[in-house]
């Protein structure tokens, strides 16, 4: 049985052709869609099969947890999201079109498919000038650092609060956040087996 997500768009909220690449699924960055026109916009009809919300998996509710751990995992839910994100810049959708929160990530939950996560698209509503994309596009995912199992999780080596300040720096772009956060996740790796 699919599960199947319905997502409301106001009319102009999205473009035609995001909705067209979306639903070629061109990249691996949304789950996909099928759309429905309607009178005053467009209902998105997301099939999340196989996939769960992250704020499930690491909400309220979720045994309390070893820091590395969480921040291992949501590490490489991270880097799932920032490679599919390159891609899909290739794709005409760039991370400035669209905003990440924790309600709009949904992580695959088969263990075949360690690590990889899809958004639901959601038009971002401000472009700030001032700050570049990849700063924007890391603000989104750190907010997946403040979830309830992250702020209740046992972290005496302090690798949620380190997560959180390499995404808080001033990246030149996507490939070099990739890159950090590849680094800090293979250390986090590197402790844990040692």
């Amino acid at each position: 049985m699919e599960k199947i997500i319905e997502v409301r768009y106001a009319s102009g909220s999205i473009r035609n052709y995001q909705k067209d690449i979306l639903s070629a699924e061109l990249t691996e960055l949304f789950l996909p869609v099928s759309w429905i026109e309607h009178a005053g916009g467009s209902t998105g009809m997301y099939n999340a099969e196989g996939y769960r919300p992250v704020t499930e998996m690491f909400g309220f509710g979720v045994k309390r947890k070893n820091g590395s751990d969480i921040a291992y995992s949501l590490s490489g839910y991270v880097i799932s999201v920032i490679g599919a994100a390159m891609e899909a810049e290739n794709r005409y959708l760039f991370p400035e079109d669209y905003d990440i929160s924790p309600e709009l990530v949904y992580a695959r939950v088969d263990a075949a498919s360690l690590y990889s996560a899809k958004l639901i698209w959601k038009s971002a509503l401000t472009h700030s000038p001032e700050k570049n994309t990849a700063w924007r596009f890391s603000e989104g995912l750190k907010s997946l650092f403040g979830l309830p199992a992250c702020r209740n999780a046992d972290d005496p080596d302090g690798y949620i609060a380190s997560m959180v300040r390499i995404l808080s720096e001033d990246h030149p772009g996507l490939a070099a956040l990739y890159s950090r956060i590849d680094g800090f996740r293979k250390s986090i790796q590197f402790s844990r087996n040692h």
